[in-house]
This record gives structure tokens, C-alpha cells and sequence, in this order.
């Protein structure tokens, strides 16, 4: 979890797919941003970031 006094702000997502027989798959990641990353004019996701929710979605695709 993030600290509080740190983040300006924290995405989460949540991806949740069904399969043909109804089996439901869900994974959920964080993504916080400091005031500092936002000051430095970081608003959208950085590629670490981006790379963090599609590793969800293809986990959640692969077990599915």
C-alpha cells in the first residue's frame, strides 16, 4: 500500500474476464503518483507502469 502523505493520487484497476463456461477472472492492479512525479509533469502512465497492467490482463487472460 501506498503512504498516504506520499501519494498525490493512486489508480486502481480492475480487469475481469469470463470464460465460454461462465469461470470468472479477476486481477486488479495499483498505480500511485507522487506530488513530485506530478510536478515534474509525470500525469499519464510511465512504461514501467503500463507494462504492470498488462502483465494483469495477460495473467488474467492465461489462467483464464
Amino acid at each position: 500500500m501506498f503512504k498516504e502523505a506520499m501519494v498525490a493520487f493512486e489508480w486502481t484497476i480492475r480487469i475481469e474476464g469470463k470464460n465460454e463456461f461462465g469461470n470468472v477472472c479477476r486481477g486488479k492492479v495499483r498505480i500511485g503518483k507522487t506530488w513530485e512525479r506530478l510536478f515534474d509533469c509525470e500525469i499519464g502512465f510511465s512504461i514501467k507502469e503500463g507494462k504492470k497492467v498488462v502483465a494483469i490482463l495477460q495473467s488474467a487472460v492465461v489462467n483464464h
